[in-house]
């Protein structure tokens, strides 16, 4: 690709602490941005159940997940609370073609990804401490310690030399989405080296 082309071919991982509203705006997102041949929102493999409550993903059991990444089926794997997460394959084969995928991640997988996705974007939701721990009570799946725990992870800081941009997600999701939205837009019309 020259520098003179628009940009294409990439994935923006959104990533911030539990509660910073990622599934939110990804939904939200995914409502506004409606060019499917160009936008893949990726729909993860995680050894969870759905709940209702946290995004629509594929369940897998631990074995089957384990079998899937034997056989290749991810482009990038990592474990995390006790769950193994997968982005598929695939994903590769839409940003290798052009298109830009939104994915879910883990602050924890960035380097890991980054090496699958080197024009890889972080989109990192930061949240206030208060907001947070309201969101955190508010969803009733972690007691008071456990909540404690997660506020004083929210601001570990990001491994690796990666491309991050911050949006801010305290107040109404409508705002980061159009901050996100804009970011896009932006980013569109930079060269990809």
């Amino acid at each position: 690709m020259s520098d003179s082309q628009p940009i294409s071919g990439r994935i923006f991982v959104v990533v911030g602490p539990s509660g910073s509203g990622k599934d939110t705006l990804i939904n939200w997102l995914r409502e506004k941005l409606t060019d499917e041949q160009k936008y893949m929102f990726v729909r993860r493999s995680v050894t969870r159940s759905p709940d209702g409550q946290t995004e629509d993903h594929d369940t897998l059991t631990k074995e089957q997940f384990e079998l899937a990444k034997q056989k290749g089926k991810f482009a990038v794997t990592w474990d995390a609370h006790g769950l193994s997460y997968g982005i598929p394959i695939g994903v590769l084969a839409h940003v290798h073609a052009g298109g830009i995928a939104i994915a879910n991640g883990s602050r924890r997988a960035l380097a890991e990804m980054h090496k699958q996705f080197p024009h890889m974007v972080v989109v990192n939701l930061r949240v206030d401490r208060a907001v947070l721990a309201s969101r955190l009570a508010g969803r009733g799946r972690e007691d008071a310690e456990q909540i404690k725990k997660r506020l004083d992870r929210m601001d570990i800081p990001l491994a690796g030399d990666l491309t991050v941009f911050n949006i801010e997600n305290s107040g109404p999701i409508e705002k980061a989405g159009r901050s996100f939205i804009e970011l896009l837009s932006d980013l569109e019309h930079l060269p990809a080296t």
